[in-house]
Formats: C-alpha cells, sequence, structure tokens
C-alpha cells in the first residue's frame, strides 16, 4: 500500500473502532549462559619466608640452639638432610607473636651436615640449607696403632680410685721407655685424657709421660702414684700423634687413662 493510501486508512479504521495491536519488535537471538567464577579458588597458597641461624660447629650428642624468622601462626620443624631425604630432627615448635622461633637440636654423627626449617600452616615457608660441621669423641686406643714399643693398649686401667676403660698403659720390664702412635688425618682439634700410674704399682712409683702431635709435645707431665690429672690439649692440624710414657724403676706402668680426640670425621677410617 501507497504511503497515502496508508495515511488515509488509519483514521478511517479508528473511526470504524478497529483495534490496532502493536507488532513487538525482533528480539535479539539468545546469547551463551556465562558462569561468575572466583579467580581466587584457584589460586596457589600464600608462601612465606623462613629463615634458620645454626652454630657452625656443634659437638655430637650435645643439645644446641637454632633459631630464625617464620610466618605467624605456623610451626617449625628443623629438618636434616640425609642422603636425599629430608628427615626431621626434633618436633615442631611454634612461632611467637613477633615472628621469631627457636629450638634445641642434638646430632648424633661427625660429619658435615645441612639443616633446614619448614614452616606449616596458613602461610607455609621453607628456608634454604644450613651447614654445620659436627664433631664427635673418638677413643685413641680403640684401633690398632699404626706404631709401638713395649705398650698396651685398650684394657682397663685403675688409676688413683677410678677404672679407665680403653685406656694406655707401659709394660713392666723392657725399656724405659714405651710409646703408641695413631695416625689422625688433620681432622681433630683436641685431646682429652687422665695420666697417672696404675694403682697396684709401687707407692713410690715416679714417671712421666708425653704426647706428640707431630713434631710438637703438647703434653709433657710428671706423674706418680696416687695421683691423676685430668688434661685437655689442643691438636688442631695434626696428622700422627704419639704417645710416650717414661719410668724410674721397673714396678712404674704411667697411663693415660682413656685418650680421646674430638674430631670432624672418623680420623681411623
Amino acid at each position: 500500500m501507497s504511503p497515502r493510501l496508508l495515511s488515509l486508512a488509519v483514521p478511517t479504521a479508528l473511526a470504524l473502532g478497529a483495534v490496532l495491536v502493536p507488532i513487538p519488535a525482533a528480539s535479539a537471538a539468545p546469547g551463551p549462559s556465562t558462569t561468575t567464577v572466583d579467580a581466587t579458588a584457584f589460586a596457589p597458597p600464600r608462601t612465606g619466608r623462613a629463615t634458620l641461624s645454626v652454630p657452625r660447629r656443634v659437638e655430637a650428642g650435645k643439645p644446641f640452639t637454632v633459631s630464625g624468622r617464620a610466618p605467624l601462626r605456623t610451626r617449625v620443624t628443623i629438618q636434616a638432610l640425609q642422603g636425599r631425604k629430608w628427615v626431621a630432627v626434633r618436633p615442631s615448635v611454634g612461632v611467637s607473636r613477633n615472628g621469631t622461633y627457636s629450638a634445641s637440636v642434638r646430632l648424633t654423627k661427625a660429619g658435615s651436615v645441612t639443616l633446614r626449617a619448614v614452616a606449616t600452616g596458613p602461610t607455609p615457608a621453607t628456608s634454604s640449607g644450613v651447614r654445620t660441621a659436627v664433631f664427635a669423641w673418638f677413643d685413641v686406643a680403640a684401633t690398632e696403632p699404626t706404631l709401638r714399643d713395649n705398650v698396651r693398649y685398650g684394657g682397663a686401667v685403675p688409676v688413683n680410685g677410678r677404672v679407665y676403660p680403653l685406656s694406655i698403659a707401659q709394660n713392666y720390664g723392657g725399656s724405659r721407655g714405651s710409646s703408641a702412635t695413631w695416625n689422625v688425618n688433620r681432622v681433630c682439634t683436641t685431646l682429652r685424657t687422665t695420666v697417672g700410674v696404675r694403682d697396684d704399682d709401687s707407692s713410690a712409683a715416679v714417671g712421666r709421660v708425653e704426647v706428640w702431635a707431630d713434631d710438637a709435645i703438647v703434653i709433657d707431665e710428671p706423674v706418680r702414684f696416687g695421683a691423676s690429672k685430668a688434661m685437655s690439649v689442643d691438636i688442631s692440624g695434626a696428622l700422627r700423634l704419639t704417645f710416650v710414657t717414661y719410668r724410674t724403676e721397673t714396678y712404674v706402668r704411667p697411663v693415660f687413662g682413656r685418650p680421646q680426640i674430638l674430631c670432624s670425621r672418623n680420623p681411623f677410617e
């Protein structure tokens, strides 16, 4: 219909009482449904920072303290690297309100040990590994000497009312002196022993003992019946230790009661 005729038809239709029905506008094609996702649900957990402070050198069997910082509301476990595995060396400890912690640790074997701190909780964290040198005491007379002359070693000896196991003592008879030498491979720092004379020797017994660390004398001490003296000397860097005893009469047997050396590893392996 032409526009002119349409303009004439509308008033006519109204006059006749016709009802005009509006034609709805064409609707847009429905789009795909969408879902809102909380991105934080897939975010990795927050991680914090942990630190660990360890003494550079410790003694096997003796507790020592480690400390550091860790996130609040976490618990910290101290672990040691054993082979390729991390192993806990003590139960976990809590973190204080200022973000610090401390723990007592005890290691039992000589050698270099790597420790780390692992914090578990809302904000987990792991410290870097920290190395410490573990020193242990080794009995000298538990191992056969490299060289020896007129000496007994490894037995229990009574000195001044006390029995010392794994000791070094001069034999009866023979020369007036005796000696025994052990290689210690430059891994030891300290020698400790108790010197004296056997309790079953003459009451007038007098003698002398010496210890040589390579070419340096580190113990030079007179000994007599009924007396003893505990000694501790530095042997750092020594390759060999030589224990020497001298007697002044036949029935005198000077003694090194249980000599032990403090080493970073077993010096006899």
